[in-house]
């Protein structure tokens, strides 16, 4: 489950999980895969679910048939997220390698994937609840701040929902590829300024959005409570959804309606099910961990002893 914190996959999540600094902090590849599931009966057929979330996965050879397996599992329903998760391949959000044919493959396992610069994007079932539970606030006329955009897929599913998105992230060189990313099929939404992608760190949001309010606001790595200047952002009766928990988990997919200025307590908000982002960190801690992060095309084979 995370932002997108890498090559290889994303659970219930940017997208994003989070490690110490690789070494002697627990640091595993399997910390950072949340897509890895396992079959488990229910009913006549045999299912495969996330080790993480338990939600069902939908892993697929095409673009086509994820979206088919999303709606079958009962991940997208929502007319508006339907359609925006048909029109935007998440084959144009992965190119983290010189083999073309094989990061076709990765984009529609239904598995976090390492994209480089300490980051991965989420697995399709994670991004397809986060939006799903953004579908009523993302409309046509609506704004929406996506922290931790990394490849821009979340960012333009949002837009393709309807929405004004802002997207911002620390990584420069993950902003330069989102927005290639975005130019190969959907350049109009950066033509017409529907989304803006900014460089920089998200807890100085105040300086970089001129006090504008969001009608939802979507966070692609972990906070262990909710931060004042995400809830400053925020629209009255607007929602924000967020991974919650410490670094090394347990961390859950979280979201929370704006009803009075007080930032509420974790007690207080819809906490659902588990997920594994990387932390809201500074860029010197993330180009540290991407240093200690196993690229594999093959995550069932890595050899785990590398970081132990």
């Amino acid at each position: 489950t995370t932002g997108r914190p890498s090559r290889a996959s994303e659970a219930p999540g940017s997208s994003t999980t989070g490690d110490g600094d690789g070494k002697g902090s627990g640091f595993n590849y399997w910390n950072i895969v949340e897509g890895v599931g396992e079959e488990r009966s229910t009913g006549p057929t045999m299912v495969e679910r996330c080790r993480y979330c338990d939600l069902p996965l939908s892993s697929a050879m095409t673009h086509f048939e994820m979206v088919e397996k999303l709606k079958k599992n009962g991940l997208i329903k929502s007319p508006n997220v339907v359609k925006a998760i048909a029109a935007v391949d998440r084959s144009d959000f992965i190119d983290t390698s010189d083999d073309e044919k094989l990061d076709y493959q990765r984009a529609y396992l239904d598995r976090a994937v390492i994209v480089g610069y300490g980051s991965q994007i989420s697995a399709p079932h994670i991004h397809a609840s986060a939006l799903e539970l953004l579908s009523s606030f993302s409309s046509k006329g609506s704004k929406v701040l996506d922290i931790g955009s990394g490849t821009g897929y979340v960012t333009a599913c949002l837009a393709r929902m309807g929405a004004e998105v802002i997207g911002i992230e620390h990584m420069k060189g993950l902003v330069e590829q989102s927005l290639k990313n975005i130019r190969r099929n959907h350049s109009d939404l950066l033509e017409s300024k529907q989304v803006r992608i900014l460089v920089g760190d998200a807890r100085e949001l105040d300086k970089r959005i001129e006090g504008t309010k969001f009608d939802a606001i979507h966070c692609g790595a972990a906070v262990e409570k909710l931060p004042q200047y995400m809830w400053s952002s925020l629209k009255d009766g607007g929602r924000i959804v967020l991974p919650i928990g410490p670094e090394d988990g347990p961390q859950y997919l979280t979201y929370v309606d704006k009803k009075s200025e007080q930032v509420p307590s974790n007690k207080d908000m819809h906490m659902l099910f588990r997920v594994l982002y990387v932390p809201i960190t500074n860029t010197k801690w993330q180009e540290d961990r991407w240093q200690h992060i196993t690229v594999d095309p093959f995550p069932d084979e890595v050899d785990n002893d590398e970081d132990e």
